[in-house]
């Protein structure tokens, strides 16, 4: 209907999603908004580092350039007051240091998973930043996503001497 519209480009739709007695889920769209979405970044960072993976529209799975699924988790919201002051330098540095483990082609026998960061610049003030966490399945996605988190809170560790002089919550964000 919307191509019929002259409607050309990204769309995101909402959903409600309520479960019923059986277990099962009936889903309601809501609102179709003509804007990329929540899955739009995602999906077209897939696409820029799976060299010839391809989005199957039929399975709505992205199919990495081995021909196997590839499953994400992703946020844009990580974050803690530890976390602030981070530079992108720095955010580099721990990746590397950890590069087996979660960076991005560099995992062992993992082809097209590991970590991508975004929303870098905010880590310096905000303490926050966004992750996209890739694997070949739904648990070794979810799996990165706890280790990220893991090696940040490791890495910013803070101790009890300095913790009292975090500003947390709506505070912080007032004085940036």
């Amino acid at each position: 209907e919307l191509s019929k519209r002259d409607v050309i480009g990204y769309i995101a739709v909402d959903f409600v999603s309520v479960r019923q007695e059986d277990g099962t889920y009936k889903h309601w769209a809501i609102e179709v908004n003509v804007r990329m979405g929540g899955t739009t970044l995602p999906i077209m960072t897939l696409n820029l580092l799976c060299q010839d993976g391809v989005f199957n529209a039929g399975t709505s799975e992205f199919i990495a350039s081995d021909g196997y699924p590839r499953y994400y988790i992703a946020s844009d919201t990580l974050r803690k007051p530890s976390y602030k002051g981070l530079l992108i330098e720095d955010l580099l540095a721990i990746i590397k240091r950890h590069s087996t483990e979660i960076e991005w082609n560099q995992r062992p026998g993992a082809p097209e998973t590991g970590v991508i960061f975004h929303l870098v610049t905010l880590l310096s003030e905000l303490g926050k930043c966004g992750v996209m966490c890739v694997g070949r399945s739904r648990d070794e996605a979810e799996e990165l996503f706890q280790r990220v988190k893991e090696i940040l809170d490791q890495e910013c560790e803070v101790g009890e001497a300095e913790m009292s002089l975090v500003i947390e919550g709506d505070s912080a964000d007032m004085l940036s």
